[in-house]
C-alpha cells in the first residue's frame, strides 16, 4: 500500500491501522462468508465509506473559514477511531487533519 502510493516509510502504521480496519470488515469463511457484524445483527454492512490507502480527496470548508488554501489536495490515511471520521493529509504541508 506504501510503495504503491508512493509515501516514505514513515506512513507504515497508518497503512497498517487501515489495512486491519477493512480486513476486520471482511467476510471469512468461519461465518459462512459474512462479516462479523452481518452475523450479530443480520444486517449487510455498508461499505459506502470504505476509501483507498492515499486517495487523493478535498475537504469541504464552511464559508465562514474559506482561505486561498482550500483547494489543497488532501490524501487519505486511515479511518479514525470511535468516529465516522477520516485521517487526512495535507499534500504540501504533511499536517494530518480528520474530516
Amino acid at each position: 500500500m506504501i510503495h504503491g502510493q508512493g509515501f516514505d516509510l514513515e506512513f507504515w502504521a497508518k497503512a497498517v491501522n487501515t489495512m486491519i480496519y477493512i480486513k476486520n470488515r471482511w467476510p471469512t469463511k468461519a461465518f459462512d462468508s459474512k462479516t462479523l457484524q452481518e452475523t450479530c445483527t443480520c444486517r449487510k454492512l455498508d461499505v459506502y465509506h470504505l476509501r483507498i490507502f492515499g486517495y487523493k480527496m478535498y475537504v469541504h470548508i464552511p464559508d465562514g473559514k474559506k482561505s486561498r488554501l482550500e483547494s489543497i489536495p488532501r490524501v487519505f490515511l486511515r479511518y479514525c477511531d470511535r468516529t465516522k471520521a477520516y485521517c487526512l493529509m495535507c499534500v504540501e504541508t504533511k499536517r494530518i487533519i480528520k474530516s
